[in-house]
């Protein structure tokens, strides 16, 4: 695909993110929960063609692998044009997301070869328990519900028992790893 072409494709699918993503709220407030699915949807599919656009762009060079920053940038576009359009094949069908999804899994294949499966880090924490901030009590035993004003104080839940989790992605599954650090 030409860079002019490439172009015009990005264009578009920016012009049309930015002309229809306000019309989302109006249809949450007006209850048009239909009109407000139709919507997200195709502002999805246009947010994963744009990314694709994007990613065909900036692979045109030859050695786009030889810049660090570039190859991140590039798998970062890469996940996220393929969990969107993936997300939306379900209900958009036709030539121009199976042929995006096609160029993304093939040019996750070109990854896979030029850098091997690698390992994937994700981080995380997870909330134990929550703490009322009115009762001070684990808030599976309040009656306090959180946002709410109570005796001039509105209800927090406040996280307490954090436990550090550490998730690795390999391309044959998932670990999870316990750190075992808490507070």
């Amino acid at each position: 695909m030409s860079n002019n072409k490439l172009y015009e494709s990005e264009l578009l699918c920016l012009t049309f993110i930015e002309k229809y993503k306000n019309y989302l709220e109006k249809y949450i407030q007006t209850n048009q929960e239909s009109e407000y699915y139709c919507l997200r949807d195709l502002l999805i599919f246009f947010k994963g063609s744009q990314e694709t656009s994007l990613l065909l762009k900036l692979t045109k060079n030859q050695n786009w692998y030889k810049d660090n920053k570039l190859v991140e940038k590039i798998w970062g576009i890469k996940c996220n044009s393929k969990e969107r359009l993936e997300f939306v094949s379900p209900f958009i069908l036709g030539l121009v997301i199976k042929n995006a999804l096609k160029k993304i899994y093939q040019f996750e294949e070109q990854f896979r070869q030029r850098f091997g499966d690698g390992k994937y880090l994700s981080p995380g924490l997870v909330i134990d328990k929550y703490i009322c901030n009115i009762w001070h009590q684990d808030t599976r035993t309040c009656i306090h519900i959180a946002g709410k004003l109570y005796e001039r104080k509105i209800c927090e839940y406040k996280p307490m028992a954090l436990l550090n989790k550490c998730m690795i992605f390999k391309e044959s599954g998932l670990r999870t790893q316990d750190s075992g650090l808490r507070r």
